[in-house]
């Protein structure tokens, strides 16, 4: 197994030389499946890792390369990696500051040359008015306190005509069909 993670490394250093750091990562990533903690292979993957812009990724892969073997050159390459992660955070949070006060101040232009809202308490009473006036025109009325009463009485007539204490012999006889026409023009003069 030895061979092929030495193997595999040295293919690695040869991607990385000529900046091919795909490559060079998938030759590393192999190296680590046979010695996942091999620190030259865990430097390959993370010097691929920086190539490719995954700076996250690469500052774990050399801390994890410092623990399997500490040394100078690798504290040197978490040090920068860490700078270039601050750099890189700071660089975002400024493109992010720029694009916002343009936008800001594009919107402030734009807000500017909209022409003033004319608003006219008049004309808009008179609006209102004539809302209300044909919203009034078209609902149904609603029933006086006269026509309201008339229905209680005609609903209390009727239950009372219907029981057996009324009606002539327990609302056996029905009415003559004139009485009863004329009753119910009556009850649609008043509603």
């Amino acid at each position: 197994w030895a061979l092929r993670v030495d193997l595999y490394n040295n293919l690695a250093t040869c991607y990385l030389r000529d900046e091919n750091y795909r490559q060079a990562k998938i030759l590393a990533e192999r190296a680590l499946i046979f010695s996942p903690n091999d620190p030259r292979a865990l430097l390959r993957m993370a010097n691929a890792s920086l190539g490719l812009g995954q700076t996250t990724l690469a500052l774990q892969l050399f801390e994890r390369a410092y623990e399997a073997a500490p040394g100078a050159e690798i504290s040197d390459a978490i040090q920068d990696t860490e700078w270039r992660i601050e750099r890189e955070s700071n660089q975002a949070q400024t493109f992010f500051m720029r694009a916002f006060e343009k936008y800001s101040k594009e919107t402030q232009e734009k807000l500017r040359s909209l022409p003033e809202p004319e608003f006219d308490l008049e004309s808009n009473a008179q609006t209102l008015r004539d809302i209300s006036s044909s919203l009034a025109r078209a609902a149904p009325p609603l029933p006086s306190e006269k026509a309201k009463k008339a229905m209680d009485d005609r609903q209390a007539w009727a239950s009372i005509e219907s029981s057996d204490y009324g009606g002539g012999g327990g609302g056996d006889e029905a009415a003559p069909s004139g009485e009863n026409d004329s009753e119910n023009e009556r009850w649609r003069e008043i509603f």
